[in-house]
């Protein structure tokens, strides 16, 4: 089948995402220096969006998130979520994306948490969102070296992150499902991102980037379908 071509991409579900605001963790726990932002500027949206060939481009499309930024620098920079040592960590880490880091699984479980108290539809498992034929959201969360700058790091997550999401595959991304029925529906995917660089005072020159994502898959009926 050939399905016509999806003007926009549906941002449904996206707005909820600003209730992030008032969610997340407190203060540090007071036993070490403060972490503290290092970029305060951020072309995340732009370096991810040039990984996406033109064909991907009709219905995957990154944005940025006040909510999202808020939500990620708190937690960065509060020390006891993600400490010197978990910086330090992350910097002297040999590959490039590391999935094995306990910091990294709490910061995700955090974030899912707080979008559920959002009252925003979190899957519960990584291979529900291309599958289940609803709309819905998924947090994803990185940690990655400070030694990268911000390009090569937003670009090693967002590979990463396409390696389930969208990675062209019609098991893990599709453009369009078809049920057994014979009803075809239209994926559309806006993703949230953040890219915030943070380090320690007491740190001299290590530092760790926390790329995080909010994964928003819209799925509608498809109509004006051609054989």
């Amino acid at each position: 089948m050939k399905l016509k071509k999806i003007a926009s991409l549906m941002l449904a579900g996206v707005m909820a995402v600003s209730m992030l605001s008032a969610c997340g963790e407190g203060s540090g726990n007071g036993n070490e220096e403060e972490n503290k932002p290092v970029e305060t500027v951020s072309n995340a949206v732009t370096y991810a969006n040039d990984l996406l060939d033109s064909d991907m481009k009709e219905y995957v499309n990154f944005i940025s998130s006040t909510a999202l930024d808020g939500w990620a620098t708190k937690y960065a920079t509060n020390t006891g979520k993600f400490s010197a040592k978990n910086i330090s960590d992350a910097y002297n880490k040999a590959v490039t994306v590391h999935d094995g880091q306990t910091y990294k699984s709490k910061m995700q479980s955090q974030l899912e948490s707080d979008l559920k108290d959002a009252k925003i539809l979190v899957v519960d498992t990584l291979n529900a969102m291309p599958a289940d034929k609803v709309s819905q959201s998924r947090p994803v969360v990185y940690v990655l070296s400070g030694k990268m700058d911000e390009k090569s790091a937003v670009e090693a997550a967002a590979t990463a992150l396409g390696e389930w999401a969208f990675g062209g595959s019609t098991v893990y991304c599709p453009k369009a499902l078809t049920t057994t029925d014979g009803t075809v529906y239209n994926c559309d995917y806006t993703v949230e991102i953040n890219a915030v660089k943070v380090t320690n005072d007491s740190l001299a020159t290590e530092s760790a980037w926390v790329i995080s994502f909010v994964v928003n898959q819209k799925v509608t009926k498809a109509v004006n379908v051609q054989v």
